[in-house]
């Protein structure tokens, strides 16, 4: 009886093996490779995101916040939210012309259309739309309760310049405001306001809503102050 040996190995059977070939180890490692760098970067995403959640919720915070320390010139030139809540409640609150309970949301220069064009403040909050001026004494004070507006309209002043915003009543008296900054800007939180009033939610918007729905275009100066 003839027995014949076959090779165990590639050695064995006199094949020389290169010094680059793979070992079935590395090729295995070499095939999850893939996978662990999808794992990975699906982490770094999910980080990421974090990371960014957590400083959007840091700005905000900053935002809102009390600033002692700011210098009188700042303050002049670059008034926080703060400082135009305390404007807002010596007008409007400390003279009973809104309720306390009434939140202030924001703010945006711009001029009401009398017998004269009157520069000041509109102050949006959760449940009216008020104005303040004082020129050389002159005072004018306006306090539009959201629910009563019909209709607020994008206007152009003079027929031309695309920075004016028209609120109609119910009762059919309109106000014309020009001179914003930045109109859309103003719009928008001026009817999203008023739609949460009046809509289906029938709640007040939050001052954090406001500011979330504005943040994304803060990076480009969306942000008036």
């Amino acid at each position: 009886m003839t027995m014949t040996t076959r090779p165990t190995s590639l050695s064995d059977s006199g094949v020389q093996l290169s010094p680059d070939a793979e070992r079935p180890s590395e090729t295995l490692t070499s095939l999850a490779s893939p996978l662990s760098d999808s794992n990975s970067s699906m982490m770094n995403d999910d980080e990421k995101r974090g990371d960014d959640t957590q400083r959007a919720k840091s700005r905000m915070e900053k935002y809102f916040a009390e600033k002692p320390d700011k210098n009188i010139f700042m303050k002049l030139i670059h008034p926080s939210y703060h400082e135009r809540n305390l404007q807002f409640k010596k007008i409007f609150v400390d003279k009973g012309l809104i309720e306390e309970s009434d939140q202030f949301l924001a703010s945006y220069s711009c001029a009401y259309q009398r017998e004269i064009l009157a520069q000041g403040r509109m102050f949006i909050s959760q449940f009216n739309v008020c104005f303040y001026a004082n020129i050389i004494g002159w005072e004018t004070t306006l306090v539009i309760p959201m629910k009563e507006i019909k209709l607020i309209k994008k206007m152009k002043a003079a027929f031309i310049f695309p920075n004016s915003i028209q609120f109609e009543r119910d009762t059919g008296e309109k106000y014309f405001f020009a001179s914003f900054i930045n109109r859309d800007k103003s719009f928008q939180v001026l009817t999203t306001a008023q739609q949460k009033v009046v809509g289906e939610e029938g709640r007040a918007m939050t001052r954090e809503e406001v500011w979330d729905m504005v943040y994304k275009e803060k990076v480009s100066g969306f942000w008036e102050k």
